[in-house]
């Protein structure tokens, strides 16, 4: 990292947050002399006006020696203690996973939290349908996660933990200093989220504690101006790095879509990670808030130790959490003067390439360049992963040139809408990171192998799986970049499950306004006719005065121009029928062709470049950089490449027989054999009890993380495994939670048999209902009597159980619907007995039911 005074540039771009990494970093790491940037005056004056007039404390750290680089208000900083609130959240975490209390993959449904008299025990985020795991737990700061957490953890081992990083003793700053409390006999409940009067903590000691976290268990003596020698220890037992990066990331999670997510830190120039608190003072009457941040270069995945660069608490009385990291965030902002850049000013590579494009009402000729820019911020904006917009970019700029003249007809090339490109001008910072973007990759362009402008497309969120044009739009010929891949981490940026329900009368107003539908008449029957490998659905059967097939997107749009735009946001979507008229439950938003913004936002965020976001989206396209229309430099072919056939993160497909294991790195020495093992005696088993031979063509995905598992497979974390139904040409796909944990609950067989089940009956006949198939899957693991001993519930018809576990539930009636399914099963083994049952399962549906 270079000092200031050797990366300055221009005193318009002087921004603070560079001024504080120079003092962070230049100096003599063993003397902690400054040798550039702006005093530790300076700063502190800087800090106090971002605290106006707020009763509070600033302090600002270098991470790699604990000098203090500005202190605002010792007296508070120093000399008094406070409950921590939710800024104590991630050393419960780390205390519960060094004492094995939970392990990284261990997640929590949220009920709300707990009442208590003063209320500071209930939960505040918005209502989580889905387990959290660590780090949306500490983005969220969800009181209920680690009020469970506490229940687990014992007082002793969660205050002898605390004790490692210096708490209840003084720092050792040299200023006058109070050493903090620790009292046992605590409510430990209350510890664990940092309320009550048991745990008192000053602003210093928990900077340095969280310093000591971040660096790895590096604990530093903070002090005031020059002190020789810096005094550093280690935490013992060190911190594992597993720990460490699980930390970080949910503290990403504050700044990014959490509890700090309004006040704009994520969109620092910097990249800042933090954790809000908010807690009771210690005499029970009003609150206070904290914010404890970082600051390192905005790269992509977890900053090792070496690469943070500053530390900064936030202490307010008499404030809030989010209000102490809006502090923050204008300390991190002070004295910016960044000069708006519009599109009409960018600089561009591409003297010859001029684009026409409508702008309400008004025709303009701009260079491809600036048109480039103005639809990254009109289409991504938002975006703040650098990696993520250059893909963006250099798909924006293929879509302009294999579309230029889509609107001859009107006198220009492209409108400003999503029938084309959205495209808009704008100032500011955020049209200075679209603007970085588009020169970072100028020029470049995807092509077709043979040369031509390569066909691209791009949308919000694909689910889980980009599809292929020729589904969603019926061509013939797709080019092998338009085929659809597998895309897990899509899942893992946001939550974008949607449902819509929608009457015959709605659905019916819309189909008469379309020429192709408009003589259906009277809604009878709608049904999904086919999907694609994705899950998307291809085609819709309408059953009115006569029926029609028509293509899903047609019909999304059909609905869209009547209903809104809103409705149906993707044709992801399974479709229920109720007594007012049709429910489609859906996820994604978008027709999932091309680049998902979602997923290459989460692959930017996990270190990958943009050459290789779109080698994931488009493989055997070419990445060509030109300058008017002509290689400038040797074409970059882009390796075909999916997370299915050629994973990225160094997992290993091992074949064996009938099946693909797909193992990631990490496996037990042994687990693979035993699990092959398990599958070959369930197989044998399943032949034996059906009369045939049993050995579908499967691909089973051995997750190294719970995390990577609902990734991947869409469930959610108390599922043990998953079965996805196999494709035209392609085998049916197992999911499992990693082995490891499976086995220590006892389900690693169990699961696998179960799944067999499903990939069995998927393969002989895909008509048999869903309620045989969970209902033999538990007689076939044996788990059934248990499950309905636990469950009683009263008993529903066949055919609403069937549409019931279609649908999506939650754990507990999922598991009331698994043990009725059973019920059934079990009723029907006693009049037919079992090789009867196998029988008619199989064949059902083929001769009009079971």
């Amino acid at each position: 990292m270079r000092c200031l005074a050797h990366h300055r540039r221009g005193t318009s771009l002087a921004v603070l947050l560079l001024t504080l990494v120079a003092l962070a970093g230049c100096h003599s790491p063993t003397t902690g002399v400054q040798k550039s940037g702006k005093t530790a005056g300076e700063l502190s004056a800087m800090a106090a006006e971002a605290l106006g007039g707020l009763e509070g404390t600033v302090l600002v750290a270098a991470p790699a020696t604990g000098r203090l680089l500005a202190a605002v208000n010792s007296r508070l900083a120093f000399e008094q203690s406070f409950p921590p609130g939710s800024a104590i959240k991630p050393f419960s975490a780390l205390a519960a996973l060094a004492a094995g209390r939970i392990s990284l993959d261990w997640r929590h449904r949220c009920q709300g939290g707990m009442r208590d008299d003063t209320g500071n025990l209930l939960c505040s985020h918005p209502q989580i349908d889905h387990p959290l795991g660590l780090d949306g737990a500490l983005a969220y700061s969800c009181n209920d996660y680690f009020l469970a957490l506490g229940e687990r953890l014992s007082q002793p081992a969660f205050h002898d933990y605390l004790r490692r990083f210096g708490f209840g003793m003084r720092t050792g700053v040299n200023a006058v200093e109070w050493p903090g409390r620790i009292a046992p006999g605590d409510d430990r409940l209350r510890g664990a989220i940092g309320e009550g009067a048991g745990l008192l903590v000053t602003p210093v000691q928990l900077l340095r504690a969280y310093l000591g976290v971040v660096t790895g268990g590096r604990l530093c003596r903070p002090h005031l101006g020059d002190v020789t020698p810096v005094e550093c220890r280690a935490v013992h037992p060190a911190i594992p790095e597993p720990h460490r990066r699980a930390i970080i990331e949910g503290m990403r999670g504050v700044v990014d879509y959490g509890t700090a997510a309004q006040t704009g830190l994520a969109s620092s120039e910097k990249q800042v990670f933090g954790k809000t608190g908010t807690a009771t003072a210690s005499n029970g009457f009003r609150r206070h808030g904290w914010f404890v941040g970082f600051t390192t270069d905005r790269g992509n995945g977890i900053p090792a130790p070496s690469e943070i660069e500053l530390g900064v608490v936030v202490f307010l009385r008499r404030g809030t959490g989010a209000e102490a990291a809006a502090v923050a965030a204008r300390l991190l902002r002070a004295r910016v003067s960044l000069q708006p850049i519009t599109v009409a000013t960018v600089s561009h590579p591409l003297p010859g390439e001029k684009v026409r494009v409508a702008l309400r009402g008004a025709v303009r000729e701009l260079p491809l360049e600036d048109y480039v820019t103005g639809v990254v911020l009109a289409e991504n904006g938002r975006e703040r992963e650098r990696e993520a917009l250059r893909s963006q970019a250099v798909v924006a700029r293929t879509f302009a040139l294999g579309n230029r003249g889509r609107h001859a007809g009107d006198g220009y090339d492209l409108c400003s809408t999503t029938h084309c490109q959205r495209f808009a001008i704008l100032a500011g910072a955020a049209t200075s990171q679209a603007a970085r973007a588009v020169a970072a990759t100028a020029g470049e362009v995807l092509r077709e192998p043979s040369g031509g402008v390569a066909e691209v497309y791009y949308h919000a969120a694909c689910g889980g799986r980009t599809s292929s044009i020729a589904s969603v739009w019926g061509v013939r010929a797709a080019p092998s970049w338009l085929r659809g891949v597998s895309d897990p981490l899509c899942l893992g940026r946001q939550d974008r499950r949607w449902e819509d329900r929608l009457t015959r009368e709605q659905i019916e107003q819309a189909l008469r306004t379309d020429p192709a539908t408009r003589t259906i008449g009277r809604l009878r029957r709608l049904t999904i006719s086919d999907n694609d490998p994705a899950g998307r659905a291809v085609s819709l059967t309408i059953d009115g005065d006569r029926r029609v097939r028509l293509p899903a997107w047609d019909f999304k749009l059909i609905l869209g121009r009547t209903l809104g735009w809103n409705v149906l946001k993707s044709t992801l979507f399974e479709l229920i029928q109720d007594r007012n008229g049709y429910v489609f439950r859906g996820r994604g938003l978008g027709h999932g062709l091309g680049l998902c913004q979602d997923g290459s936002h989460e692959l930017a965020r996990r270190g990958r470049s943009y050459r290789q976001i779109l080698n994931h989206y488009f493989p055997g396209a070419v990445l060509r950089a030109e300058i008017a229309g002509q290689s400038a430099v040797p074409a970059l072919r882009l390796i075909p490449a999916s997370y299915q056939t050629q994973p990225s993160d160094d997992r290993r497909i091992l074949r064996h027989g009938n099946v693909r294991w797909v193992v990631s790195p990490g496996l037990a020495p042994g687990q693979l054999e035993r699990l092959r093992r398990i599958l070959e005696r369930a197989r044998r088993d399943l032949s034996t009890r059906t009369g045939r031979e049993i050995d579908p063509p499967l691909e089973i995905h051995l997750h190294p993380t719970t995390t990577a598992f609902i990734a991947a497979s869409g469930q959610s974390g108390y599922a043990a495994g998953a079965f996805e139904p196999r494709r035209t040409g392609a085998p049916g796909r197992i999911d499992l939670q990693p082995p490891g944990i499976l086995a220590r609950r006892g389900l690693l067989e169990s699961t696998l048999r179960h799944e067999l089940v499903h990939a069995a009956l998927d393969h002989l006949n895909r008509g048999t209902p869903r309620w045989l198939h969970e209902g033999l899957a538990l007689h076939f693991t044996g788990e059934g009597p248990a499950l309905a001993a636990q469950l009683k519930s009263t008993p529903i018809r066949i055919e609403e159980l069937e549409r019931q576990l279609r649908a999506t539930h939650g754990h507990q009636r999922s598991r009331a619907l698994y043990a009725q399914a059973w019920r059934e099963v079990d009723r029907l083994l006693r009049v037919h007995g079992e090789p009867a049952l196998w029988e008619m399962a199989i064949n059902a549906g083929r001769s009009g039911g079971i």
